[in-house]
């Protein structure tokens, strides 16, 4: 469950590091609002049953996170000023 699926995704999602098997909700997918990255990525993600791109209200909504057990969030940071 992301706000943005992009390509430092893809090695964990293809090595079964990030499988979704854990997920109450979307079980077994990757479900996000937006996708970044390389044509790899959208290659991956285009036809794939295991992708669901869904509206930012709902991905990024407390209500939903809060169903997903032992959330972990990541946020990353290029450059601060």
């Amino acid at each position: 469950h992301t706000e943005m699926f992009s390509d430092g995704m893809l090695p964990l999602v293809n090595s079964g590091v990030i499988d979704n098997s854990r997920k109450i909700t979307h079980k077994g997918r990757v479900v996000t609002s937006f996708l970044l990255g390389t044509q790899e990525l959208y290659d991956y993600v285009h036809n794939n049953p295991g992708v669901e791109v869904l509206d930012c209200q709902y991905t990024n909504s407390p209500s939903v996170i809060a169903k997903c057990p032992q959330m972990h969030a990541i946020n990353s940071c290029i450059e601060v000023d």
